[in-house]
């Protein structure tokens, strides 16, 4: 049997890690800003000051929002500096696992995302074993023909599956038949979890119970990934930990 390996989602600020980082996390996926990689010496500090206290504890990155953009940075713009800053993490800290980054930006096409993607691989080997491309509301992606069809043509090898995101506009039916299509094609599938009422236009993570998925059934096809949703207070994040133990129980 896989081990399953879930975790919560944090920002880098105290108050949140000492809420966040419960008992026995296995793995935690820390959201970021643009501005936590202006002093790369001082961010990776973080990271190790984070690892020393929970040497157990596994790290994804998710790419930071980025300031102009007011979006989380995508594969659709070429960001040497960031790029290369992400990638240097995952490859000089063995407990940074790998990086969530976004398809593209709203509207964008499939066709600045592989170009991106292209230069990414010639110019870091072996960043395909890190990245974590995902899903999302609002570009092609959105789509799951789209999505798929962007998979096999790039050559994605891991992706970020945001269970919200899909069931914007499809059914629990078509997300257990479609978790089967995409494992044909990809190694690994980290998931972003949260409740939803498939095909009713929500692209906003439900807190897990409040929506109609099933997640006694669902729960067979999750092996990795993390709890998705969104406290009253992020700083406390009380909500987030009910849903990691209501997943874990289900």
């Amino acid at each position: 049997m896989t081990e399953k390996i879930i975790g919560v989602k944090s920002s880098l600020d105290k108050k949140q890690l000492n809420n966040k980082i419960i008992k026995d996390l296995k793995l935690l996926e820390l959201h970021l800003y643009e501005k936590d990689f202006l002093d790369f010496t001082d961010f990776k500090e973080k990271l190790t000051n984070i690892h020393n206290q929970h040497p157990n504890l596994k790290i994804i990155l998710h790419a930071p929002i980025m300031e102009k953009q007011k979006e989380y940075l995508s594969l659709s713009e070429y960001n040497e500096d960031l790029y290369y800053k992400i990638y240097s993490v995952c490859k000089q800290l063995n407990f940074v696992i790998g990086v969530v980054i976004h398809s593209a930006y709203k509207k964008e096409n499939q066709d600045k995302s592989i170009i991106t993607l292209n230069k990414l691989r010639d110019k870091y080997k072996g960043i395909d074993k890190y990245m974590y491309v995902e899903n999302q509301t609002g570009n092609f992606s959105e789509n799951k023909e789209e999505w798929l069809e962007f998979i096999k043509l790039a050559k994605i090898s891991r992706i970020c599956f945001d269970i919200c995101h899909f069931t914007k506009n499809y059914s629990q039916e078509d997300l257990e038949k479609y978790l089967l299509d995409l494992r044909k094609y990809v190694t690994k599938i980290y998931f972003h979890i949260s409740d939803n009422n498939p095909g009713a236009g929500n692209s906003n993570p439900l807190n897990l119970g409040q929506g109609s998925l099933d997640f006694k059934k669902l729960k067979n096809n999750i092996d990795f990934g993390i709890i998705e949703t969104f406290p009253k207070d992020e700083n406390i994040g009380k909500e987030v930990i009910e849903d990691y133990y209501y997943f874990l129980e289900q």
